[in-house]
């Protein structure tokens, strides 16, 4: 056994893991534990539980993943949503994304969709990858977009640059994927404040019925709707790949790929 030295300010946290067995498993652990940094005692701790929890799972039942890729622009909140969604903090201090991913255990809840009314509730993993949002990570956006099947398109409620803009981050999913039935959410983040707000909900609901997609409100900080958002895109994943008899491939190049959705 060795150890690994969490470097967190605010905590110096001890924690045991098996042997490295390669070089993918050391860059794993190395990545953890940047991982950690700068998100508090509480939130660290709740974080080496759930990966200890989770690679238990793994071992033991194997169970379906879905992959969530959160897009938006840079400061809308989307690491907020993500650790309030994963452990149940809210972390005021804007750290600016470069790419954090996180699995976490979640029991889906079961289908009212017309195209999938049998479906039942289905415990499985959520992979999410939490990258940059900022226009200087724009070039590489479509190589993450490739990998997705579903996404949580997040702006801020008190920034209407930030709702014009997930126009061009819509666009691109859709150029990409080459797919504009890829299961999609519009997330408006901070509705905690009220008396900053920018976007009526009227004009972010026009776009989400121009969309054809769900539309939700939420607040990192105080989880306002943050649970109802991943489950209802989880769900929309579920039901596209019942639709299409279980993920396989009914035509268009999206089928073939895994249940996936991604945070930009």
């Amino acid at each position: 056994m060795q150890l690994c030295y969490t470097a967190i300010p605010q905590v110096k946290h001890y924690y045991r893991y098996g042997t490295f067995r390669d070089c993918s498993a050391a860059r794993e652990e190395f990545n953890f534990c940047l991982k950690t940094k700068g998100k508090g005692r509480a939130v660290a701790e709740r974080m080496i539980r759930e990966r200890e929890d989770t690679r238990y799972d793994i071992k033991v039942n194997e169970r379906p993943s879905k992959s969530v890729w959160e897009v938006g622009s840079g400061g809308v909140g989307k690491s907020a949503l993500t650790l309030q969604y994963m452990y149940g903090d809210f972390i005021e201090e804007y750290d600016p994304t470069k790419a954090d991913s996180y699995r976490k255990k979640v029991h889906l809840a079961a289908s009212s969709s017309a195209s999938s009314p049998n479906a039942a509730p289905q415990e499985c993993f959520i992979d999410i990858l939490d990258t940059a949002g900022q226009e200087e990570y724009a070039a590489i956006r479509d190589n993450y977009y490739r990998s997705g099947e579903g996404f949580l398109c997040v702006f801020s409620l008190c920034e209407e640059e930030s709702f014009t803009h997930t126009q061009e981050f819509r666009d691109q999913i859709c150029r990409v994927l080459d797919d504009e039935g890829v299961p999609f959410v519009l997330v408006g983040n901070k509705a905690d404040l009220p008396q900053l707000r920018k976007v009526q909900a009227r004009d972010a609901e026009a776009k989400a019925r121009e969309w054809g997609c769900s539309y939700i409100e939420t607040s990192a900080k105080t989880r306002q709707n943050v649970e109802e958002a991943y489950q209802t895109l989880m769900g929309k994943i579920r039901d596209r790949k019942e639709a299409r008899g279980g993920g396989k491939n009914s035509g268009g190049k999206a089928a073939k790929k895994k249940s996936a959705c991604l945070i930009l």
